[in-house]
């Protein structure tokens, strides 16, 4: 593209507090010119959003179009950046900015794999200088995009050093004869400790080997890929070895319930991507250019379920390159699903509760997990310092709520010290066998526990309880299972299965802790809290049905009818349906991230009216085009009522002018 200047769309309204509103040049954090000019339709609108420039040095990350006839090698990136700081200067010469220094207080370093240049703001560089400076470069053809580089965290909050609880997993998350056998987990996070009890082999001298190339260890009990840049292993943070051990794991020593994972059978291939340095966890260089492929290396071992329970420091709910990667992934990877963690700012500390999502979990396609208080009275209250949605673009965030407090797990021998020396006094070793736990809260729990249970999920299909159709019609789960109808599902087909079963909380703690009610699609619980017995039909447990379509293609404009008439006789009272989809990624945050649009709404024939209702998704009353997640629900029914949901291909933007979707349906019905 052209480097050429191009006349200002809109100016950065500047003043005393130094803000800018979303709308005005959102360029200047998260949208380049050519979007903007694209969606000026929606940029008119006013919001009481702003961002602010803090008094510490701020780094901010320029990408630019990849143009084939230019080399952005670190020579190309620097002339062209060059270029624009040689015209910034000459612009602000003629300027009334006569307090602003130039460039001299601007310094610069290159990112030629991501085509971009990172901006440090120095600190005596004004913050109206540096703002005005970020708008002169939105100005650019040739820039795709501004944003901030993300301070990211592993997202973990207050743990206490206790001994093992005795707590057990809750049983609407555990099912008997769900164990995760046959499943593999990718954890990206800060290591494993392979010696810890839960995670060692009965032979003492196998270990996993340590690798960049996704070497697979089959023969390890449960470590079968250890993916590092560092050649030792270890967990010296400790938090990626009680995110395994809540996930996947089951110790050698005890065969107590409290002992084990949600999927105890499951495998972990570990991808190490936070090091402990000076006192604090930091992701490794070049991570954000090679999450993608060290996640690929993980399906090499067949770990189609990634947990990722990190998040920002500086949580802003607009779309960001993390969340583009994140759903680049999974929309070219359909067996891929990634789990995030929502992130702990919901405290009144942290600042505003709602939109207070970490960067990772403003992602289309992912599952992002908010935390809920458990205890022995079972959960009923989404935890204060969970992160809230909505997005900046209003989809529905956290999709998901799950036990986020009291979770006892493993601990790394390689840990904290300081924690780990209190530890010494009440916990104790089995030989060169560590056994130590602690427990502790966050969303970095509840994004473990609903990875250990999207295991069970896929377990479940691959185990042969479900059928699919011969006729390309709705599949159906028995409960029973037979490996003949073995079924490897799709990411979204799992996504589907858990936020179609998740179930309302009543509660949540305010930014202040104080109790206030809460509602299903909500910013505090998305589309509920996770619930296994109500996501799957399991023989002993269930008398209702589970329908399915997984990856089923949709042109645009085009309509897929479905039938169900209701019956009685079932435990389950309400009709509940679910359509997903993996969403193509946006390079900027926008006000509407949506890029494909499929619509799903329901039309309902009461048994004896000659009039029909329709139902719409999420809690609306027309149809959804932001979300790409719906889901109706109803308890309002009676036996013969027939519904018959309507799927549409509203408004495909893909090159192909098709999408693929997943769909669940459970309740008492035939059809």
């Amino acid at each position: 593209g052209s480097s050429a200047l191009r006349k200002p769309l809109y100016r950065i309204p500047f003043n005393g507090a130094m803000k800018f509103e979303r709308g005005t040049v959102d360029g200047a954090l998260g949208l380049a010119p050519q979007y903007i000019k694209e969606t000026s339709h929606s940029e008119k609108k006013t919001t009481s959003d702003t961002y602010k420039i803090g008094t510490k040095a701020t780094d901010i990350e320029v990408t630019l179009w990849e143009d084939p006839d230019e080399n952005l090698s670190s020579d190309g990136l620097e002339q062209i950046f060059e270029r624009m700081l040689s015209d910034y200067g000459e612009n602000l010469a003629g300027s009334n900015m006569t307090h602003c220094s130039g460039v001299k207080d601007i310094r610069y370093t290159l990112e030629p794999k991501l085509h971009a240049v990172i901006i440090e703001r120095l600190i005596k560089c004004s913050r109206e200088c540096f703002l005005n400076f970020l708008y002169f470069l939105s100005l650019y053809d040739q820039v795709l995009s501004i944003a901030p580089v993300e301070d990211l965290s592993l997202a973990k909050s207050d743990v206490t050093p206790i001994a093992m609880s005795g707590e057990a997993y809750p049983a609407a998350i555990s099912v008997p004869s769900l164990t995760g056998k046959g499943q593999v987990i990718q954890v990206s996070d800060s290591g494993l400790d392979f010696n810890h009890d839960f995670f060692a082999d009965d032979d003492n001298n196998l270990t996993p080997e340590i690798s960049l190339d996704g070497f697979i260890t089959e023969k390890h009990r449960k470590v079968i890929q250890y993916i590092s840049t560092q050649d030792r292993f270890e967990d010296m943070e400790g938090h990626g070895t009680h995110m395994a051990g809540c996930i996947a794991g089951s110790t050698l020593s005890s065969g107590k319930r409290e002992k084990l994972g949600i999927a105890p059978n499951a495998k972990i291939a570990v991808y190490k991507i936070f090091e402990f340095k000076d006192g604090r966890s930091e992701l490794v260089t070049n991570t954000k250019e090679m999450f993608e492929h060290y996640v690929s290396l993980g399906r090499k071992a067949d770990a189609y379920i990634h947990n990722a329970s990190w998040t920002s420091t500086l949580p802003k709910n607009h779309y960001t390159k993390w969340a583009a990667i994140v759903d680049s992934i999974l929309f070219n990877n359909h067996m891929q699903l990634i789990i995030i963690a929502a992130g702990n700012h919901g405290k009144k500390i942290d600042g505003e509760q709602e939109k207070s999502l970490g960067m990772l979990g403003v992602s289309k396609n992912a599952i992002t997990v908010g935390a809920l208080e458990w205890g022995k009275s079972g959960y009923n209250c989404v935890a204060q310092f969970s992160s809230r949605g909505p997005t900046a673009d209003g989809r529905i965030k956290p999709d998901i709520v799950g036990p986020g407090t009291n979770i006892t797990s493993a601990f790394s021998q390689s840990a904290n010290p300081e924690l780990k020396n209190y530890l010494k006094t009440i916990t104790s070793t089995n030989g060169d066998r560590n056994e130590w736990t602690f427990t502790g809260m966050g969303t970095s729990q509840a994004t473990a526990i609903l990875s250990g249970t999207a295991a069970l999920v896929r377990e479940y299909f691959m185990d042969g309880y479900c059928k699919l159709s011969k006729y390309g019609g709705l599949g159906s789960c028995t409960g029973q299972a037979d490996q003949r109808n073995t079924y490897k599902p799709s990411g979204a087909l799992i996504k589907a299965t858990l936020l179609n079963g998740a179930q309302p909380v009543k509660n949540s703690r305010d930014q202040d802790g104080i109790k206030i009610r809460t509602k299903v699609y909500d910013s505090h619980q998305g589309f509920g809290a996770v619930n296994l017995s109500r996501s799957l039909p399991i023989n002993t447990q269930s008398n209702w049905q589970f329908r399915f379509v997984d990856q089923q293609t949709i042109t645009d404009g085009d309509n897929h009818k479905f039938y169900f008439i209701i019956q009685e006789g079932c435990d389950l009272k309400e009709f509940s349906i679910t359509l997903t989809w993996m969403d193509e990624a946006r390079i900027f945050s926008s006000t509407h991230d949506l890029f494909n649009d499929i619509d799903l709404s329901v039309k309902l024939d009461r048994f004896g009216s000659s009039k029909s209702e329709w139902l719409y998704p999420n809690g609306l009353g027309v149809k959804d085009n932001k979300n790409n997640v719906e889901r109706i629900r109803t308890s309002d029914i009676s036996a013969k009522d027939r519904l018959t949901p309507i799927i549409k291909g509203a408004n495909l933007m893909s090159q192909s002018g098709s999408m693929k979707y997943s769909l669940v349906a459970t309740g008492c019905f035939t059809g």
